[in-house]
């Protein structure tokens, strides 16, 4: 597992000043927005109204993610237009919309090459059939419910839990008619969709639950804290869940049904949008 960089805590009031700001967000956003505004202050060991623009750009160069990049420029447009800092506020977001446009570029290219490589959805689709147990389940719930790895981390039981035990999981409950809930509460947009609970009738679903469960009484069905490694020993050809959404998406728009794009922002907690821009193989470079 990688190790978590250590962050500073700038001993100023900037940082308070600065989150406080934002009273009405989320508690979540505003973690979000301490955990940028702690990694540039590391970085730099100065209040960030201090901070050097020329340098920032610098500085951005050694971050490795795209996204990382542009939530930290994002921050630093931000923090400038709260203390009433326009025309650097103005600078940052020109920064920013100059690394969409890159990040846009990188994109295209890699739609294209994925679009070339990855299988095709009915690859899929008879890799399923062919599992048992737990990579039947892993499978299905990718391929049905267009989940994330944290999303599959459930506990599988035949007792439903008490109350306050549910709400601090995710659940496969197999009941005594062979259906199964599959309830998420732990899962990346929850503060967006809150839990989502679904009803599984089907009979090989069943079954695999019922294999997995065995005489264990509760069980994971994720053994280890590497969540993503685990997973890709069941998908095909080793593939992640961004991976498996990209190809059904891919299938989706190549065959016109669109109204299961909305069954996947419903079913995974993804902005339509977001699903669009960022998991659609047909967002290519536009022909001249």
């Amino acid at each position: 597992m990688p190790r978590v960089a250590r962050t500073d805590t700038n001993p100023s009031a900037e940082r308070d000043l600065f989150l406080q700001s934002f009273d009405k967000a989320k508690p979540s956003t505003i973690n979000q927005y301490r955990l940028l505004y702690d990694k540039i202050y590391t970085h730099f060991q100065t209040d960030l109204e201090d901070i050097n623009f020329d340098e920032f750009k610098e500085y951005i160069l050694t971050v490795k993610s795209p996204s990382t990049q542009k939530n930290l420029i994002n921050l630093m447009a931000m923090f400038n237009n709260r203390f009433g800092n326009e025309e650097e506020a103005q600078r940052y977001m020109n920064l920013r919309q100059q690394k969409f446009e890159e990040i846009t570029e990188k994109l295209y290219d890699t739609n294209e090459e994925l679009a070339k490589s990855l299988p095709k959805f009915d690859v899929l689709k008879k890799h399923l059939r062919k599992q048992v147990g737990t990579g039947y389940i892993i499978n299905y719930l990718l391929i049905h419910y267009f989940t994330r790895n944290q999303d599959l981390n459930v506990i599988i039981t035949d007792t439903v839990p008490d109350e306050a035990d549910l709400k601090d999981e995710n659940w496969l409950i197999l009941h005594d008619d062979n259906t199964v809930d599959f309830i998420r509460n732990k899962y990346k947009t929850v503060d967006k969709y809150g839990t989502m609970k679904y009803k599984i009738d089907d009979s090989k679903f069943t079954a695999a639950v019922k294999e997995v469960l065995s005489d264990q009484g509760a069980t994971r069905l994720i053994p280890t804290k590497q969540v993503d490694y685990f997973i890709r020993k069941f998908t095909y050809d080793k593939l992640g869940e961004a991976d498996y959404l990209k190809i059904q998406i891919y299938d989706i728009i190549d065959s016109h049904d669109y109204g299961k794009l909305v069954e996947i922002e419903r079913r995974r907690g993804s902005d339509l949008k977001q699903l669009i821009s960022h998991y659609n193989l047909k967002f290519t470079r536009p022909a001249n």
